[in-house]
Order: structure tokens, then sequence, then C-alpha cells
């Protein structure tokens, strides 16, 4: 006797008989066999999972209330963005030199800082001084700052803004501060400085008038692209 397993089912096949018995018994279990074999052959179907809803970018967020403040607080100084030159004074011990002022002035980081660049120069041509100022503000406080770059050296300082310029006080000494004094008006810069001591009359020692000889993109314009 032998067994056969199909489909997980055992089918027993008697040894005693008659020979045309076994074969037709024989016959018909290969053909059960076959029958099994070919179901399991079957490819499988697959079912595909229901996709998964593709989730939208979301929307970049706009600038904080923060910026927005600061760019609206810089609009107070537009007037000063473009390309300025004009004749200048500087006091010194021999008296007053005369000289030439340039300045240049725009915003950077979308509008919320404004940058200052200033050059003095001799009647030669030769460049005595090239100063660099950043001008922010504080949401927080609701105040201007400056900070100045020259000869070395920096510092910040508050900044008094007005409807047509601004000012600020840097200190010299114990004794003494320079008030710095700009006012821009039909088309003319004109800027001071002025030597306060905490005794005595002020003295002025640097003036210049300087008028708008372009728009002019810096410091912002020429900036590099991604590619």
């Amino acid at each position: 006797m032998r067994t056969l397993w199909v489909a997980g089912l055992s089918v027993f096949a008697l040894a005693a008989g008659s020979a045309s018995a076994q074969h037709q018994s024989a016959t018909q279990v290969r053909a059960e066999q076959v029958k099994a074999e070919v179901k399991v052959s079957e490819p499988l179907k697959r079912v595909s999972a229901p996709s998964a809803p593709v989730k939208q970018a979301k929307t970049q967020a706009g600038p904080s209330k923060r910026v927005l403040a600061q760019h609206e607080a810089m609009k107070a100084l537009a007037f000063l963005d473009g390309e300025w030159r004009g004749p200048s004074k500087l006091l010194r011990k021999e008296g007053w030199t005369p000289m030439v002022q340039t300045e240049r002035a725009g915003t950077m980081l979308d509008g919320t800082v404004r940058m200052i660049e200033s050059r003095g120069y001799e009647t030669g041509g030769r460049q005595s001084f090239n100063t660099l100022a950043i001008i922010s503000y504080d949401p927080d406080s609701k105040s201007y700052s400056m900070r100045s770059y020259s000869a070395g050296r920096w510092g910040d300082y508050p900044l008094d803004v007005t409807a047509n310029g601004f000012a600020w006080e840097v200190p010299s000494n114990r004794q003494t501060i320079i008030r710095y004094e700009a006012v821009v008006k039909n088309g003319v810069w004109t800027q001071t400085a002025t030597r306060v001591p905490e005794k005595g009359e002020p003295e002025k020692y640097v003036e210049f008038s300087a008028k708008r000889v372009r728009n002019g993109s810096w410091p912002a314009g020429g900036a590099l692209s991604p590619k």
C-alpha cells in the first residue's frame, strides 16, 4: 500500500486487485496530482493597497510680525537711498579744509536694515576717511539704533529719526560728546558734526551738502543668483 498527498488530503490505493483496476486507480491519482499542481502553481493575484492621500505642501509662512515692523520702520529713511556727492569742510588746527563728501545708502535683508557708506576726499582726490553705518529697528523697544565702523573702531548708538533726517551722539571723552545731525531737504543732504563739551560752547567741525547723483542699487544690487 502506498500513500499520496494531494492538496493536504491522503489517498489510499490497495496493491491487490486486477491489473486494470490498478492501472485505472493510478491514472486517476495522477490526474488528481496534476490538477492540484496546476492549482498551486497559478500566479497569485496582487491586490494593490489604496494609495495614501498626498499631503499638500504647506504654504510657506509669510514674514513675521517682527520683520514686518522692521520693514515698515525703515521706510521712514527711504529718502536717503541712492548715491550722493557734494562739497564738505573739516575744521583742523590750521582752519577749515575744503573736501569732497560722497554718500551711498540702501537697504539689505529685504528692507529691514539700512546701510550708509561715507567717504571723504581731499582736494587732490586722496581718500582721507571711510565709514560704514548700519541702521536697524527694534520692535520691542520701538527704537532705532546705528552701528558705526570707522578707522578700525566700531560702536552702537541710539538714533533719533525725524521726518526728514536723523541724529545721533558719540561720546568723545568724559567731558565731550559729538552730535551728528543730518537733514535731507529739497534734494540736498546736509550733515554736521558738533563737539558739545560739558562746559563751554559747542563747536561745529564737520559740514557737508551733497546732492543725489543717481538712485543706485547699493548694497542689495548685484547679489548672486542660485545659478
